[in-house]
């Protein structure tokens, strides 16, 4: 499992660039090492194991506010408060 944890800038008009930048640095090192795999007893990353990956923190918007959630969720993530509320937070 990889579990990685972040606090997004708050949304504002200043702010829509500087949080897509965030959020593409953090999905790209994600990446980076969900493709490397875990080396020397970090992580078994055997050919054909999947890996879980957990991103978690304040990210400090909805799915209305800016292009965070949509790009988070185009990567294939999905938010555990939608799964359990049947809706999304709002900020």
């Amino acid at each position: 499992m990889l579990l990685a944890n972040t606090h997004l800038t708050f949304p504002g008009p200043n702010a829509i660039d500087t949080r897509e930048q965030q959020t593409t640095i953090l999905l790209e090192t994600v990446n980076l090492m969900v493709q490397s795999g875990f080396r020397q007893g970090s992580w078994a990353g055997e050919s054909g194991s999947s890996i879980v990956v957990v991103l978690a923190g304040d990210f400090n918007g909805d799915e209305i506010s800016d292009n965070v959630h949509s790009i988070i969720s185009s990567q294939g993530f999905e938010s555990s408060f939608r799964v359990v509320n049947q809706r999304e937070a709002v900020v």
